[in-house]
């Protein structure tokens, strides 16, 4: 296992996280955050889907270090870089020469910690600090209301016995208190301040034995950027975090605001097939559609109570809306039903292509959604005969080329040449814009940046579509 890298150092671990070892880690810190344990919840987040928590991965760097060459540390600066996707290979290296433990997925470092070592007494049982029961759920306060608290009491509120199965090495050598109060950083940052909307940036610290009360308060709060500076103040463990506000999701217009816009009864003819109706674009096609008197089938993968929500919306607003569930890895299965219109918006989580995903992993993600799939659904209209249009989102990224996202590109353009091709051989109707980036919780971003209102943009593309 110990394989030198020339630039990294010595690797010393590995391993692979799963959604079982979020749930653990979320037993013995306390933190619930829905970001890294409910997969559900998450798809709504910057992240769009789980990630592991930025304290377990260093918390596993230094139990490989420990478990290495039984080395301590007394004093460190983290880094909480890039998310930590679930599903991936994770390796954790040590570089001796400078001090620097690094967590990376192929070229991708997600987190750098420098330290110092040296012999850690191990005295201080988890009797000696504040203990209580986790918290329900994370606190959902305004980063107006995180700027106005002072001090907090630090209290565990996890379970040690989880912890000292999940890093033996650990408590072999820290005491239960210390390791305790490393782990409650993240039930702060996670669950209590900021809470809900929380991103942990960074932590420095070290570790140390006093008699005074443990606590933590906020240094400051930058209500432009969103940046928390929190100061901790352990029995055994001394340290600053930085965390950041994150943006959070907003729910879509209700259909009774767009009922404003649309004219009335003027989808009254249609009967659409909605891919991927129960957020994003597809939210609000499935609204616009319903509000002009038209009926909607819209499907779903893993939100079902997405689903059902919308359904009852446009339910109680007296339109017609039926829903399903659909994964298109398992194949596109067209209900029956007279459609004569389908849009489809399937998509993955667009995805940086530095984000530890390996280009041919992503270049098959896109490829299959954005080309396979959809090709799986034109053949399955023409079995059918059916009469319909059909609607497919190409992207303005396409004009404007970045490496970042040249997987996602190539694979829009894939999209967009079969679509030409149907039209000219099979003489079917497709419609397929550019769309710019539109204002939706697939699009959320640290960076704020102008976004374009999804019912401006998507209105008179289903006008055309009739």
């Amino acid at each position: 296992m110990n394989k030198l890298n020339s630039n990294s150092g010595v690797l010393i671990g590995s391993r692979i996280f799963t959604l079982d070892d979020q749930i653990q880690f979320s037993k013995f810190s306390g933190d619930l955050n829905p970001i890294h344990i409910d997969p559900i919840l998450a798809r709504r987040t910057i992240a769009g889907k789980c990630i592991v928590y930025g304290v377990s991965a260093f918390m596993y760097a230094i139990d490989f270090l420990a478990n290495y060459k039984g080395i301590t540390i007394d004093h460190f600066d983290v880094k909480f870089l890039k998310f930590i996707p679930l599903g991936i290979e994770i390796r954790f290296f040590w570089n001796e020469d400078k001090h620097e433990l690094s967590i990376t997925s192929g070229n991708t470092i997600h987190t750098s910690a420098f330290i110092t070592f040296s012999y850690i007494p191990k005295d201080g049982d988890i009797s000696t600090i504040k203990s209580n029961k986790p918290l329900i759920s994370p606190r959902n306060m305004t980063l107006q209301e995180c700027s106005e608290i002072t001090e907090e009491d630090l209290i565990f509120r996890g379970d040690i016995e989880v912890g000292k199965l999940l890093f033996p090495s650990l408590f072999e050598n820290y005491s239960e208190a210390f390791i305790a109060e490393l782990v409650s950083t993240s039930e702060i940052v996670g669950m209590e301040i900021p809470g809900l909307n929380s991103l942990f940036l960074s932590i420095k610290g070290y570790l140390l034995k006093t008699d005074s009360n443990s606590c933590y308060q906020v240094e400051s709060c930058d209500l432009g950027s969103g940046i928390l500076r929190l100061l901790l103040k352990g029995a055994y463990l001394k340290a600053q975090i930085e965390t950041i506000y994150r943006p959070f999701s907003k729910d879509s217009p209700s259909i009774h605001q767009i009922h404003k816009i649309v004219r009335l009864n003027e989808f009254k003819n249609v009967n659409a097939l909605i891919i991927g109706g129960s957020r994003g674009i597809g939210e609000i096609t499935s609204k616009i559609i319903a509000a002009g008197g038209g009926e909607v089938t819209l499907s779903y993968n893993l939100g079902k109570q997405d689903a059902e929500k919308l359904q009852k919306e446009i339910s109680h607003f007296g339109g017609e809306c039926s829903i399903f569930q659909l994964d298109i890895e398992d194949g596109i299965n067209i209900p029956h039903s007279d459609f004569n219109q389908i849009y489809y918006f399937a998509t993955p989580k667009i995805t940086p292509e530095d984000s530890g995903i390996s280009d041919a992993n992503l270049k098959n993600v896109y490829q299959f959604y954005y080309v396979s799939a959809f090709h799986n659904l034109l053949t399955q209209v023409l079995e059918n005969n059916m009469p319909v249009s059909i609607f497919y989102p190409s992207s303005t990224f396409i004009n404007n080329p970045s490496k970042m996202f040249a997987q996602y590109i190539d694979a829009k353009l894939a999209g967009e040449l079969l679509c030409q091709e149907f039209i000219n051989t099979k003489e079917m109707t497709i419609i397929f814009p550019r769309l710019p980036r539109l204002a939706t919780d697939q699009t959320l971003g640290l960076i704020p940046e102008r976004l374009e209102d999804s019912i401006d943009v998507m209105y008179p593309y289903i006008q055309s579509m009739v």
